[in-house]
């Protein structure tokens, strides 16, 4: 029987939740019905690489993702004409753009879209344009795949776009790898912390929406309330963010206390000195790090965005609170101080949540997914 052939389409492949979420579903897909291919407008970035090494084809426009670079669509349409595929899936707004309509006029079979992050911030008129555009492709669009379900109803109510057109996958993480190769207390005397120390974390790449200057805020209260207490902020640094960061710090007098430690390749070291997870997120989809966060055993302080809610509940296994309010993210800190406390949120938590986000679980879904599609066109 011939393969079906399917190609998924990202804007580039560096770390991110979507790209990780990429590598661990090929990484675990050993289904002999499907053909995969993988196509990057940009560059195959450290995530491209390591799908390259499972032997599956890289391939690389170098073209410039965004919209306005009409130029991304020709190329993918001509890629398109000449390695023909049944299935283009395409994942986050600059690749849904361009791949959906290059595939429409490639006259691919079935097109798919994934969503993997809230459109609230779409309510500004300036996004106006990608509106029109969800709207509008979405006509093309097969099944428009979403995170979690409170994305999607974000989108069907913002766009007005058929119901019938989504699907819920909830997001998935790899986490059996996430193993640590160092000493919680080695790595604590590397970093000149001690053992008496009161650690906070955070895991997110430097941007608006991730809330960095509300947990700075949030800390600056804490650290009153607790002395010893400990900022790491891990993840790609953007220095003009990292520079304001650095600016409101030393304004509030808690730049010694506050270690910016840029991106970690062993992720897992770090999270074993830490005591407390903080997300201050102001948007979210399903925030890999949380899930991380609590296979490692830590407690997790987030904001009640986006998909979050349907990984912790409240007081049972994480502390969830309003976005943009230092104080209420600061009483969630400080609540965890208790050791005992801590260790009773982090154990249900890994009891309750882990087990949902697998990716063969998300594999057979997707899977589902292809074959309904598939034999209901035929």
């Amino acid at each position: 029987m011939e393969k079906v052939r399917i190609l998924y389409i990202h804007p580039m492949l560096n770390f991110g939740g979507a790209e990780i979420l990429r590598l661990a579903l090929l990484k675990k897909w050993q289904s002999s019905k499907y053909q995969v291919s993988v196509l990057c407008i940009e560059d195959a970035g450290e995530i491209g690489r390591e799908i390259q090494k499972l032997e599956i084809p890289v391939y690389c426009l170098n073209q410039s993702s965004k919209p306005y670079n009409i130029r991304a669509a020709f190329f993918i349409w001509a890629f398109l004409l000449k390695n023909r595929f049944d299935i283009v899936e395409t994942s986050l707004f600059n690749a849904n753009f361009h791949g959906r309509i290059a595939a429409f006029l490639a006259g691919v079979r079935f097109i798919f879209s994934e969503e993997h992050s809230e459109h609230y911030q779409y309510n500004s008129i300036k996004f106006l344009p990608h509106i029109l555009a969800d709207k509008i492709l979405s006509v093309i669009t097969n099944r428009i795949i979403c995170c979690c379900d409170t994305l999607r109803k974000d989108i069907i109510n913002l766009e007005k776009i058929n119901p019938k057109k989504f699907i819920t996958i909830l997001s998935s993480v790899e986490l059996e790898g996430l193993r640590p190769l160092i000493s919680r207390s080695e790595l604590r005397n590397a970093l000149k912390l001690l053992e008496t120390d009161f650690v906070i974390g955070n895991v997110s790449s430097m941007s608006p929406r991730k809330g960095h200057e509300h947990l700075l805020r949030a800390f600056y209260l804490v650290k009153k309330a607790i002395p010893n207490s400990r900022l790491l902020l891990i993840g790609r640094e953007l220095p003009s963010i990292k520079k304001n960061l650095e600016a409101l710090a030393n304004k509030l007098g808690i730049r010694s206390s506050v270690y910016f430690l840029g991106k970690k390749e062993r992720i897992a070291d770090y999270y074993t000195i830490i005591d407390v997870f903080a997300l201050p997120s102001l948007c979210e989809g399903i925030p890999l790090v949380i899930l991380e966060a609590i296979k490692m055993g830590i407690p997790v302080v987030s904001t009640n965005v986006g998909g979050i809610p349907e990984i912790i509940s409240n007081n049972e296994t994480g502390i969830l609170v309003p976005p943009r309010n230092p104080e209420a993210l600061s009483a969630g800190i400080i609540g965890l101080f208790d050791k005992e406390k801590r260790l009773s949120l982090s154990k249900r938590a890994r009891e309750q949540c882990l087990d949902r986000f697998k990716p063969e679980r998300y594999l057979s879904e997707l899977e589902d997914l292809y074959s309904t599609v598939l034999n209901g066109r035929r």
